[in-house]
């Protein structure tokens, strides 16, 4: 069985970095209440913006060994939800490697950026995001574990514009609603596998001044 949880939809921005492959998950609450567009229509519109964003935020900021290939989706709404991918739009095309042409860091390495949910509680916890494509001039001079100050300052006001512009907030009749979330599971099979989860909205991206150290995952 599919893992459902409803209104939301699950985008992976797919990167290479060292013939690694990298990816980052960002869930979508997608509404189409009171619209005359089809959720398909929606979702794949989402998609889209998401590639438009990332392509103007945060790739600007990635090393040029880091190459952003695209962007695909699986609709979690329901078991007939779309799945699909995107490379292309009016203002963007991938694959498209990062701007900084600084000497890279390992993909091990990578900047944690912190999912602040709405009215959070210890009972949910925040999601988190690995972004990769550091570059070696991005660590600071007196402890390689952190940021370097400025570059702290410019990934957040890179990250603040990437979270407001990615969502689409209007009533538009003819268009829809979306907001960056978290899922948690709430039920899971007799092998452990998720079934259902709901979600909660995010409030704001934080980027965490120390790096992080991943694992070979997908975030969440």
């Amino acid at each position: 069985m599919a893992f459902i949880v409803p209104g939301v939809c699950r985008y992976t921005i797919n990167q290479t970095l060292e013939a690694h492959n990298v990816v980052n998950v960002i869930d979508f609450e997608i509404d189409t209440t009171g619209s005359t567009m089809s959720r398909a229509t929606a979702v794949f519109n989402q998609a889209g913006e998401l590639l438009n964003q990332w392509n103007g935020h945060i790739r600007t900021l990635q090393v040029d060994d880091l190459v952003c290939q695209s962007v695909s989706w699986v609709d979690l709404d329901d078991e007939d939800g779309t799945t699909g991918s995107r490379i292309h739009t009016a203002d963007a095309d991938w694959p498209n490697p990062g701007s900084n042409s600084d000497n890279p860091e390992p993909s091990g390495l990578a900047v944690l950026v912190k999912k602040q949910l709405e009215g959070s509680s210890r009972a949910r916890r925040n999601g988190r995001l690995y972004w990769c494509g550091v570059a070696t001039a991005q660590k600071d001079d007196a402890d390689a574990n952190n940021i370097k100050a400025s570059y702290l300052t410019t990934f957040q006001d890179h990250w603040d514009g990437f979270f407001n512009d990615v969502q689409n907030i209007g009533a538009d009749p003819e268009g829809y609603q979306s907001h960056i979330c978290v899922v948690h599971i709430l039920t899971r099979d007799e092998d452990g596998v998720p079934l259902t989860g709901d979600h909660t909205n995010v409030d704001s991206l934080v980027v965490d001044p120390a790096f992080a150290y991943q694992r070979r995952r997908a975030g969440r």
